[in-house]
């Protein structure tokens, strides 16, 4: 029985470095779009807590593929708006509801209503010569709105996975691609323009990030 999620009093710590631009696109929404991809540079983010809970997984655990792995890992969540929380996936979902009467607002107060694991790719993030993953997971706090959070591992020398950061998408933004190449990881998006509506975003992204000391 899942009991609720543990708060995370968030300190800001380690950098990431991180690039962006924006282009509409017509027609088809395309992964392999080509007209969203110049890049003036990496930006420095704080996107990582010094205490974030550890993971309890291990990539030698003999439980298939890395997803079947990942898809029960302990993570730390939040979104830009809320405190940061700990929650524990099973198969991939980690769900809780307050006793008695609550409203969307409580959500704020004792954490995710449900957080669920969406896609996962591996690769060496700190060119250790080891396999780190980016996970993708969804949060909602009761409502319509949903948020993506992109968890980054790092495998340690003994395999289990330390989480080093967490980026906060913005409401129910669209992931299209997510990989990981030479230790730069690229997410190929759809955002919000000006004026669109929270449920529909149109506008093609290409985000880029990668770890720094």
């Amino acid at each position: 029985m899942v009991i609720g999620a543990s708060l995370i009093y968030s300190i800001p710590a380690h950098d990431f470095s991180f690039a962006k631009t924006s282009g509409r696109v017509t027609g088809e929404i395309n992964p392999g779009n080509k007209n969203a991809e110049i890049f003036d540079g990496y930006y420095p983010l704080k996107l990582a807590w010094e205490n974030f809970s550890p993971t309890e997984c291990n990539a030698s655990d003999d439980l298939g593929d890395i997803d079947e792995i990942l898809k029960n890992c302990t993570y730390t969540v939040g979104t830009n708006w809320t405190s940061m929380w700990t929650v524990k996936l099973s198969e991939g979902y980690y769900g809780f509801t307050p006793e008695g009467f609550h409203n969307n607002n409580d959500y704020d107060d004792v954490g995710p209503w449900q957080v669920s694991f969406e896609r996962s790719v591996e690769g060496d993030l700190d060119k250790n010569g080891k396999d780190d993953a980016v996970v993708i997971l969804r949060l909602n706090y009761g409502g319509s709105g949903s948020w993506l959070n992109m968890i980054i591992l790092i495998q340690l020398g003994d395999g289990y996975y330390e989480q080093t950061a967490n980026y906060m998408f913005e409401d129910r933004e669209v992931i299209r691609g997510l990989s990981v190449d030479n230790g730069i990881i690229t997410v190929r998006i759809i955002v919000k323009d000006d004026n669109d509506s929270y449920c529909c975003p149109s506008v093609y992204d290409t985000y880029r990030f990668r770890i720094t000391d």
